[in-house]
């Protein structure tokens, strides 16, 4: 019955419920009482509670310990929810460190954005021929490279792929440049 419903379910005689009948150690159980522990979504478990004495357990004892067993569940829930975060979190940043290791290999410039053209990543070439290119630095906002206008080099007008000549003034120098869109997953 506790497993159905939501609500703390009360025994006056749990020696005498069918239930409990062939429950290893339950025959001085007289009073008992299941308590749900509900979360948001979910029942998680339960909390029960038995006594010797005969009809221990009424409705304000029901009420105070529902109370007890909603504290319970959201603590669970809680530890639950930063165990799995902080699983996601290790997870992102070993991602990062791989990617960040890839990057790093590739002798050509490979440069990251947000949806707001903001640097979110740069490997070493990149971060040097931002010096020459542009003047800006991982987490800044990306709005040119050289003389040209961001969105001419990765707007919707520019095909997916295509090669820009880029020309920096101070020092000399020719840049090919191609953007990439990357998909998100998810």
């Amino acid at each position: 019955q506790a497993l159905l419903g939501r609500q703390p379910v009360v025994l006056e005689d749990a020696s005498s419920h069918p239930d409990f009948q062939g429950w290893g150690g339950s025959g001085a159980t007289r009073g008992w009482m299941g308590v749900p522990l509900v979360t948001q979504s979910s029942t998680i478990g339960y909390l029960t509670l038995d006594s010797a004495q005969r009809a221990a357990f009424g409705p304000e004892e029901a009420t105070l310990a529902q109370a007890f067993a909603n504290q319970a569940a959201m603590t669970i829930e809680n530890a639950r929810l930063y165990d799995e975060t902080s699983a996601l979190l290790r997870q992102t940043q070993r991602q990062a460190g791989q990617l960040e290791q890839l990057m790093d290999i590739i002798p050509d410039g490979v440069l990251l954005l947000d949806h707001n053209q903001r640097i979110i990543q740069a490997n070493g070439a990149a971060q040097a021929y931002l010096a020459q290119l542009a003047d800006a630095q991982i987490g800044q906002r990306l709005t040119q490279l050289g003389a040209e206008p961001l969105e001419m080099l990765i707007g919707t007008d520019a095909a997916a792929g295509s090669w820009h000549e880029l020309r920096a003034v101070e020092p000399h120098g020719v840049f090919e440049v191609s953007a990439q869109t990357i998909a998100r997953s998810g």
